[in-house]
């Protein structure tokens, strides 16, 4: 395939969500070498969503931070009102779970949404998240005497591997793919002291959005790029392409 070079692509998603990635990577001559560093759960609060929900105005916001956030409110039956996402990824979710989204964020953090929601002049906000969640966006709507409801609706977990299976997936790969700051962090977690020194730093990374980018850069990986839109395909380009 022309402009593609045949790699080892680590995969680090969670076992139900890694297909469509993986299936991506296939078809762009790559390997997928799975390797799920992390699992999620329903969160605390999953079931106060629908009463947090009917409870808003018609000028209050709810506000969802990723995916999984999406897929909390959607199984709800309240109706959702005005919707605010943090980026292109979470908007697309939405959108595929029939949601309205009213303002969509650019991907640099649900920090960066805060300004834009504060034009909106929100009589109150309900933020649906996951366990590990900053609280910056929380703390400007609260320091500008918006109530917050902040609902974890799901918590992330690290899957430890054996080390034989680190090893094994490690080997002659040359690239992976991180959808999170959470995915680099499980990997930093499970990986050797000289993986991290002297591989790491100069692989491919592919990123699924600039928050994540930035903290792969962070990290000192010098070879990232970022998905030109939020989806495996798009992911999938980014971790093969030359």
């Amino acid at each position: 395939m022309s402009g593609v070079s045949r790699r080892r692509v680590l995969v680090l998603r969670a076992i139900e969500d890694a297909d469509g990635l993986c299936d991506a990577l296939a078809a762009r001559g790559a390997e997928a070498v799975r390797l799920p560093l992390l699992a999620y759960a329903p969160g605390p609060d999953i079931g106060g969503v629908a009463s947090a929900v009917a409870a808003l105005d018609n000028d209050g916001w709810v506000v969802l931070t990723s995916p999984r956030a999406v897929a909390a409110l959607a199984a709800t039956s309240a109706a959702a009102g005005r919707v605010a996402v943090v980026g292109p990824r979470t908007a697309a979710t939405a959108r595929a779970r029939g949601l309205q989204v009213d303002l969509e964020g650019t991907g640099a953090g649900a920090g960066a949404l805060l300004p834009r929601l504060l034009l909106e002049r929100p009589s109150a906000v309900v933020r649906l998240v996951g366990d590990r969640a900053l609280s910056g966006l929380d703390d400007g709507l609260a320091g500008s005497s918006v109530p917050v409801t902040r609902l974890v609706v799901y918590e992330t977990a690290l899957q430890v591997p054996s080390a034989t299976e680190v090893a094994r997936a490690l080997d002659d790969t040359s690239a992976a793919c991180f959808t999170s700051p959470s995915s680099l962090e499980a990997l930093l977690a499970v990986t050797p002291d000289s993986w991290r020194r002297d591989v790491l730093p100069i692989m491919r990374a592919a990123a699924l959005g600039r928050t994540t980018a930035e903290a792969l850069e962070a990290a000192g990986v010098q070879d990232v790029r970022v998905a030109a839109e939020p989806n495996d395909a798009s992911l999938a380009v980014a971790a093969v392409a030359d």
